[in-house]
C-alpha cells in the first residue's frame, strides 16, 4: 500500500519519529538522574564505611565498645537520609548553589579561632565578605577566597545558648 492509497501513513511515520526523539530526550534525562542518584548513594556508602573503619579507634579513645558506637553510626545514617531528602527540596526552593554555600560553613572551637582562621585567609589574599556577626551565642565571619568562593567560619557557644 502506497502513501497515495493511504494518505495518513506519512503522518503516522512522522508522529512516530517525533515520539522517538522525545523518548530519547527523556531517556537521556533519566540516565542523568540515575547517575546522580548513584553518585549520591556511593558518597553515603563511603561515609558509612569510613565510620566503620574508625569505630575501633573511637571505642578505645572514648572508653566504650564498638557495638555501643554502632548505635551512634546508625543514628547518624538515619539523620543523613532524612536531611538528604530535606536538602534536595531546599535546593529546589532556594537554589542548589546557595545551599551548597551554606553547607561549606566551617565551625571553629572558639571566637579566637574564628578570628585566627579568617585573619590567615585575609593575609593570604582573601577578601572580607562582610562585617563580623556577633549574636552573643554565635560569632561568625565570612571571607572570599582567591577563587571567589565564600567561606563562613562560625563559632556557637553552647553555654550561652542555654541562658
Amino acid at each position: 500500500m502506497t502513501s497515495r492509497e493511504n494518505p495518513g501513513a506519512g503522518a503516522h511515520e512522522r508522529a512516530t519519529e517525533q515520539v522517538g526523539s522525545v523518548s530519547n530526550a527523556n531517556e537521556r534525562r533519566l540516565r542523568r538522574v540515575v547517575i546522580a542518584a548513584a553518585v549520591t548513594q556511593a558518597a553515603i556508602n563511603i561515609d558509612f564505611f569510613a565510620m566503620g573503619v574508625a569505630l575501633p579507634r573511637m571505642a578505645t579513645d572514648l572508653d566504650t565498645t564498638a557495638t555501643a558506637l554502632q548505635w551512634v553510626v546508625s543514628g547518624y545514617l538515619v539523620a543523613v537520609g532524612a536531611f538528604l531528602i530535606v536538602g534536595g527540596r531546599l535546593g529546589d526552593i532556594y537554589g542548589r548553589k546557595r545551599l551548597l554555600l551554606v553547607g561549606v560553613t566551617v565551625f571553629a572551637e572558639s571566637r579566637d579561632q574564628v578570628d585566627e582562621i579568617v585573619d590567615k585567609a585575609l593575609a593570604a589574599g582573601g577578601r572580607p565578605a562582610n562585617d563580623p556577626m556577633d549574636e552573643g551565642f554565635m560569632y561568625a565571619r565570612i571571607f572570599e577566597d582567591l577563587d571567589g568562593h565564600l567561606w563562613e567560619i562560625l563559632y556557637m557557644d553552647p553555654n550561652a545558648m542555654e541562658q
